[in-house]
């Protein structure tokens, strides 16, 4: 069970965006998803740091904006290796 205390940040953070959980998921798994397309397709060593940088100046500035809540950025960045059959670590 998700203690009491976690379980109202969580709904505090998800007050001030304008869509539904599962479009917030599907926007940002999609995100990612070109993300790391893009780092595939550069040399390794840039390819990689683009990948993570992107992800984090992305999730932030989609933050800020009011777009997404904190906790679907972390969810949505934990499953989104598992989606498409790359390993997480």
């Amino acid at each position: 069970m998700i203690p009491t205390t976690l379980l109202f940040t969580i709904a505090n953070a998800r007050k001030g965006t304008p869509f539904p959980a599962l479009i917030e998921a599907l926007i940002m798994v999609f995100a990612f998803e070109f993300l790391r397309e893009a780092g595939i397709r550069l040399p390794h060593p840039v390819g990689q740091a683009i990948s993570i940088v992107g992800a984090l100046i992305m999730g932030d500035a989609a933050v800020a904006a009011g777009l997404v809540s904190a906790s679907m950025v972390i969810t949505s960045l934990d499953s989104g290796g598992r989606l498409s059959g790359t390993k997480s670590k």
